[in-house]
């Protein structure tokens, strides 16, 4: 996408699809930013005691990064079959891509937490949910207990 700008035919595009272009390379960018925002404030707020915050925004950047990629593909996709082919198949096609991904990543998730449907992992209330980490946990330290007794 960096290098469309410099190709010599790039002169004859319209600037409506310069517009699209540049709204296409700024969303790449955005969310390249926020998908690979949790990352570094894990860094910052590792063993802090701040994990509800990291997944908080972790969350929030997750969901931004992610309607940006969005508007990326669906304007890239825009973009290059309106260059080639017209603009009516250029505006079915990118509002197909657009409504798939609306779909995919937003109607589906919702679908299936309106239905409740959960792992057996969250089915588990708290305090069950506890005794099995307990009782996993005691298990990983009795084994390595085990391995740092001495031979006889």
């Amino acid at each position: 996408m960096l290098t469309i700008a410099f190709q010599q035919r790039f002169d004859e595009v319209s600037d409506f699809l310069c517009n699209i272009y540049l709204a296409s390379l700024i969303s790449a960018s955005l969310a390249t930013a926020c998908i690979t925002a949790p990352v570094a404030f894990h860094r910052i707020v590792f063993r802090r005691g701040m994990k509800d915050d990291l997944m908080n925004t972790a969350t929030r950047y997750v969901a931004a990064g992610m309607t940006f990629l969005a508007l990326a593909m669906v304007g890239a996709v825009f973009l290059v079959l309106d260059y080639l082919l017209s603009l009516g198949i250029a505006v079915v096609v990118a509002g197909g891509l657009a409504a798939v991904f609306l779909v995919l990543w937003v109607v589906v998730p919702y679908v299936a937490r309106a239905r409740g449907k959960t792992t057996s992992k969250t089915r588990l209330d708290r305090g069950t949910r506890r005794q099995v980490e307990r009782r996993t946990s005691q298990r990983v330290v009795g084994q390595f207990e085990t391995r740092l007794q001495p031979p006889m």
